[in-house]
């Protein structure tokens, strides 16, 4: 291991200011990615339960305070003591420790919502493994069900106490170079620990997920397109595996150098990793359930279906009357209503398309009557 050195050093950049921008730069744009997706979850779905609700405005809260915090942190070391003749990226800052803490109780929330039982009317409707995993409750008639609740609820929390432990050590270290010097190496241990279990509950996560999920698919004229993006889609996102390996390289990139600032971009992504994947989960299910909201001023359900393909048809039929033209008198409409001999229908199907890289219109219109 080296020691960083004074930052007229250039060649020492790399691995403090350097690293530490990139991952400022990758966990923004997902803080936008984020925010989209909230959004569309509380105007597209209807009917979700209240813990589900609450838990993703939780997160959005959360999230928007980390971007506060984060941000005032890189203004710290790249504005007020980069220009300075010493070390560059020494130590935490109070806002970069804090920061940490909500890190690790957005992965908690993230993690452990799966297995929090809203009520026992609607436990009945998640009895399978599935169930579990995609719509966010305990299917306790499940032996097997059950035990995987309680594993990863288990391991998530610990790894929770330990992400604690680590953010109140973090702010108290006095340089990043002495992490896993002296006394400090209790602090790397800890933050280690912590990595390694959020790591193990990712996995079992993504894991169930890839054997049990059931992804929605996008309703396209090009399904050579649409296929592969909807897969991947369903496989980097849906199933946790972009958040998972986010992880796994933060968990060893810690571990491989501790006192280098190489884990940072890791740390600062991987929270907002996991939430875009559950919110993303959600909002897929839940079209796929038929819960999406219809336009107020349209009995026409429209749903946006995030990070899906961007085209679907959209069907409409139109009927007119044999009986004379459509201005006909109100008892000849009538009795070609009466009559079902006397109607033909015109199908009209028209494609849509959606700005990428969310939405499509999935759902096909339903039938009027002229």
């Amino acid at each position: 291991m080296s020691f960083v050195t004074h930052n007229e050093e250039l060649h020492q950049l790399d691995r403090t200011v350097g690293v530490l921008f990139l991952g400022y730069v990758v966990t923004m744009a997902l803080y936008g990615f984020n925010a989209y997706q909230v959004y569309i979850y509380f105007s597209t779905l209807q009917g979700e339960h209240y813990l589900k609700r609450v838990s993703v405005a939780l997160l959005a809260m959360l999230d928007a305070a980390s971007v506060g915090l984060l941000t005032e942190a890189v203004h710290s070391y790249m504005v007020l003591e980069f220009p300075k003749s010493s070390p560059a990226v020494e130590s935490p800052t109070t806002t970069f420790a804090v920061d940490n803490g909500l890190a690790v109780l957005m992965i908690l929330i993230v993690q452990l919502y799966a297995f929090i039982p809203p009520s026992a009317i609607t436990l009945k409707f998640y009895n399978s493994l599935s169930g579990l995993m995609l719509n966010g409750f305990v299917a306790t008639s499940s032996k097997d069900n059950a035990t995987v609740a309680a594993f990863v609820g288990v391991i998530s929390i610990a790894a929770f106490t330990l992400g604690i432990a680590m953010t109140v050590k973090m702010a108290r270290l006095e340089d990043f170079d002495f992490m896993a010097k002296g006394s400090m190496k209790a602090s790397a241990a800890i933050t280690g620990a912590c990595q390694g279990l959020t790591l193990t509950a990712g996995l079992v996560t993504a894991g169930m997920l890839y054997l049990h999920h059931d992804p929605s698919k996008s309703i396209s004229v090009d399904e050579s397109f649409t296929m592969p993006y909807d897969n991947l889609v369903d496989i980097v996102w849906e199933r946790g595996v972009a958040a998972t390996v986010i992880q796994f390289a933060y968990f060893v990139v810690f571990l491989s150098s501790p006192s280098d600032r190489f884990w940072m971009p890791f740390q600062l992504t991987a929270r907002r990793a996991f939430m875009l994947g559950l919110v993303t989960l959600y909002i897929n299910r839940g079209i796929a359930q038929g819960r999406e909201v219809s336009d107020s001023a349209d009995t026409t359900p429209v749903s946006t279906n995030a990070f899906r393909a961007r085209k679907a048809d959209l069907s409409t039929t139109t009927e007119f009357s044999t009986l004379g033209d459509l201005s006909a008198s109100s008892d000849t409409d009538t009795a070609t209503k009466n009559n079902s001999e006397n109607i033909f229908r015109i199908d009209v199907t028209k494609t849509v398309e959606h700005d990428p890289p969310f939405g499509d219109y999935k759902k096909p219109l339903e039938s009027q009557d002229q």
